[in-house]
This record gives C-alpha cells, sequence and structure tokens, in this order.
C-alpha cells in the first residue's frame, strides 16, 4: 500500500441506525475512491441541542469509534499508528488514546466522559502531518436517571371517578417537577415531553387528539394545563387516562386517572362549605359539585326554613367539578337568619333534568 490517504473532504452523513451506540445512530465520514465507497470514521450521533443524541456522562456510558486507514487506491493499511486527540472536555477520554491498525486496516475504540460538555477528537496518523478525516464532537449530559414528579394543581385536577363529556374535552392541570442530583429537567417545547393516552376500561385504546397550548414552555412547569379530545364520541362507561412526562435524560413517570362516561344527566359529588357558614367572615360558602355533561345548565337555589327562596344562580356547567360561590345574602341583600338552610342544584342537560338537595349551616357568632 502506498501512504494513507490525505482525507481532507470525506462526506459526513449521522442517519445510520446503530444498536451499539448509545444514541441509536452512528455518523459516519466516508470517501469515494474509484467506485467503492469507504467508511474511515465512524463515531456516536450526538447534538449539544437534543438529550436523546447525547452521552450520559457518567464514565462508563461508551460511544463506539472505528476507524478505517486506506491508501489512495483504497488499499488497507495494516501496522499504522494512531493517535486520538480529545480536546474541549475535561474528563473526556478515548481509549486506547493511542492504537495500531490490525490486518484490515481497523481500529476500534471507546469515547467516555466524566463531564458534561462536548469534546472534540481529532483523529492523528503518528507519521504524518496530517489528520485523518475531520475532526468530531461527542456531547455528554449529566447522570440523571430521576423521573419527573406529577403533582395535583387545583381542585379541577382530575381524581377517580371524575365525569367527564363524551366528547371531551378531558382536562389535566399538573404541576411538574424534576427533581434529583444533576436534574436535566424537562423540555416542554419537545412534543415527545407529554403525551396523554385513553383507554376503555377492559376495552382497547380510545384516539384523539392532546391540546399542550397550556403546557409548551418551562413557564407552565407549575401550571401545567393539557386537554385531550376524542376523535368520535366515547359511550358511557369507564375509562383509563394515562398522562405521561419525560425529562430530558428519557427518565418516564405517568399518573393515571379512572373517569367516567355517564352517558346521561347527572349530578354527584355535592358538597357544601364551610361546615358552619358566617356570612360576614368575608370568605364566601362554596357549594361544589360534578356535572356528567358539558353545557348543562345548573341552577342552584337556597331556601330557608320556611321554604322561601332567599338566593338562586345559574351556571352553564363543564363536564366534571364545578362550583357555585354564595356570600351569603338574600335576594334582597340582607344577612341570612342563624339556621339550617337547604339548597338545590337542578341541572338541564338536552331536555334531561335532575336535581340533588343539601344542607347548610348559617351562624353568626
Amino acid at each position: 500500500p502506498a501512504a494513507p490517504i490525505n482525507a481532507v473532504t470525506v462526506s459526513t452523513s449521522c442517519g445510520f441506525v446503530d444498536a451499539s451506540q448509545p444514541t441509536g445512530y452512528t455518523c459516519k465520514q466516508q470517501k469515494t475512491i474509484g467506485t467503492p465507497t469507504y467508511n474511515l470514521v465512524e463515531y456516536p450521533r450526538t447534538a449539544t441541542d437534543d438529550y436523546e443524541y447525547q452521552i450520559v456522562a457518567d464514565g462508563h456510558t461508551r460511544g463506539v469509534i472505528k476507524l478505517l486507514v486506506v491508501d489512495q487506491y483504497g488499499n488497507a493499511i495494516a501496522g499504522e499508528d494512531v493517535n486520538f486527540v480529545v480536546s474541549g472536555l475535561t474528563g473526556a477520554v478515548v481509549s486506547p488514546a493511542s492504537a495500531t491498525t490490525d490486518a484490515d486496516g481497523k481500529i476500534t475504540a471507546e469515547i467516555t466522559s466524566t463531564a458534561v460538555g462536548s469534546a472534540l477528537v481529532r483523529v492523528d496518523l503518528a507519521d504524518y502531518a496530517y489528520d485523518y478525516g475531520v475532526s468530531f464532537a461527542a456531547t455528554f449530559k449529566a447522570d440523571d436517571r430521576t423521573p419527573p414528579t406529577i403533582a395535583r394543581f387545583d381542585s379541577k385536577t382530575l381524581v377517580d371517578g371524575d365525569y367527564v363529556d363524551a366528547l371531551g374535552p378531558i382536562v389535566i392541570s399538573v404541576v411538574l417537577d424534576d427533581p434529583g442530583d444533576n436534574a436535566v429537567g424537562i423540555n416542554l417545547a419537545d412534543a415527545g415531553a407529554i403525551t396523554v393516552a385513553v383507554k376503555a376500561v377492559g376495552g382497547g385504546t380510545v384516539n384523539g387528539v392532546t391540546n399542550k397550548t397550556g403546557c409548551d414552555s418551562e413557564l407552565d412547569l407549575s401550571d401545567c394545563v393539557v386537554s385531550w379530545e376524542p376523535f368520535v364520541s366515547m359511550t358511557a362507561g369507564s375509562y383509563e387516562v394515562t398522562l405521561t412526562v419525560k425529562d430530558r435524560n428519557g427518565n418516564e413517570q405517568t399518573q393515571a386517572w379512572t373517569v367516567v362516561v355517564e352517558g346521561s344527566a347527572a349530578l354527584k359529588d355535592v358538597l357544601a362549605g364551610p361546615g358552619v357558614f358566617d356570612p360576614r367572615s368575608g370568605q364566601p360558602m362554596t357549594i361544589s359539585f360534578q356535572s356528567s355533561e358539558a353545557g348543562a345548565v345548573v341552577t342552584l337555589e337556597i331556601y330557608n326554613r320556611s321554604g322561601q327562596l332567599i338566593h338562586r344562580d345559574v351556571l352553564v356547567a363543564d363536564a366534571g367539578y364545578n362550583y357555585f360561590e354564595w356570600a351569603g345574602r338574600t335576594l334582597y341583600g340582607n344577612l341570612p337568619g342563624n339556621g339550617i338552610y337547604i339548597f338545590r342544584l337542578t341541572a338541564n342537560m338536552a331536555g334531561q333534568v335532575t336535581s340533588q338537595t343539601g344542607k347548610l349551616a348559617v351562624f353568626k357568632p
């Protein structure tokens, strides 16, 4: 063979699937000599702006480097001494740092790092004044193995047994965090960071579309609102809603809720609080409930012990959690007297009417 080719011009492609690489892909610096194309330098595909294409900086996750040394005619060169020169990142190491090509002109090495960042690797032919191929970068990420957390946001956060409308949307309000040492964070701008899946209990997956406009930036981590709508109306029954959140290292956390499509007009979970209401406290009385369908017109009526109507209010309900607030004044703006009052919720859903009643206590010390 003649001297090794002075590969000052190579074509580089990084779309080669390779299970041996920690990022799943290999980049190849190629040179065509005559008819054949030779893979001169192969190395792990990495990227500074995409954590999926970064190697974990734990000192033992290894990217594979392969070298094929040929002359200008494409003949393999055995016994050629090669050095791998690493710069730009203290803690990044190629092993072996120096090696000699085998009978086929090949060398295999590995790159690891204990530091986060990008290392530049140069292939140096020991006996020649030119590099082999083009210097390439290997980018390393923090060794974060702690999954994100999903926490309840407010009273409208899903809980098991919630009603949802057959046509949606199913709204999920949560607080997200990525705790732990060396946490890499959650990239909400990444389409794969948050997914929602819905399946019928005892049945198959329900196809639908997820809207993440309320959870697509870092500002939304403490107030993440995601909604999901089915392509077609869901039949009455129970459904499992699963939220999956991934951080930049691919650590995954899921939370699931079982929700109910009722299929008819219904109210449930009717609660009034506080248990004893002082209308002079400045805090309203809250009367909450679950509606089986969105768009139901719900009327609240409060009666005194004599059966006289003292308060009335109306809202258009969402499917699931809803509430009224009563400031503690009668229809004429007066304070009600101490005692037990009856309230009634009446829902009109496309001509179907249902109601629930309850009691509340008023006490002015």
